[in-house]
């Protein structure tokens, strides 16, 4: 998958989606390093708002799990700041904010989540749906398509096997 996801975003620098998912990837994979700086540059870069926003959840994550929980606080500070409000984001800062041990500070964080309540669809919403593929492409067309040829595909395959036994 991160080979695919790196020759979409070499082919054109502003699929953002695909740089995120990229680093997703990498991340997954354990290679941190390459995945903290593919988040830096989302978060930092002029993408999608939604994107920002996850690679800076991401970013964080990845540096509470590395001790720098301080760190975290400053990203997702800057996040909640440049991005907009966001229940998640609000909970997380104040995961980070415990573990920097400043509980007081934590504590009252959760108390602005009400505020962040604004019946938008949330950037992990966004992220877990089915990505834009451009006006050609329809998923639900492809879908179809794919189920229809499944009949044809069986009969290949029985044929082969009845041919090999």
């Amino acid at each position: 998958a991160a080979t695919m996801f790196e020759r979409a975003t070499r082919l054109d620098p502003n699929r953002y989606e695909a740089a995120l998912r990229l680093a997703v990837t990498l991340d997954r994979a354990g290679q941190d390093s390459r995945a903290r700086g593919l988040y830096r540059d989302l978060f930092d870069g002029g993408g999608p708002q939604w994107v920002r926003m996850i690679a800076a959840q991401q970013l964080a994550s990845d540096l509470v799990v590395s001790g720098e929980a301080a760190s975290a606080v400053r990203i997702l500070r800057r996040a909640l700041e440049e991005v907009g409000p966001n229940p998640r984001v609000t909970i997380q800062l104040a995961q980070a904010l415990d573990d920097a041990g400043e509980p007081r500070l934590a504590a009252e964080t959760l108390t602005t989540l009400e505020a962040d309540l604004d019946g938008d669809r949330s950037p992990r919403l966004r992220y877990s749906e089915w990505p834009d593929l451009g006006p050609r492409v329809d998923h639900q067309r492809l879908a179809e398509r794919a189920r229809s040829a499944l009949p044809a595909l069986e009969a290949a395959l029985g044929a082969r096997s009845d041919e090999e036994g």
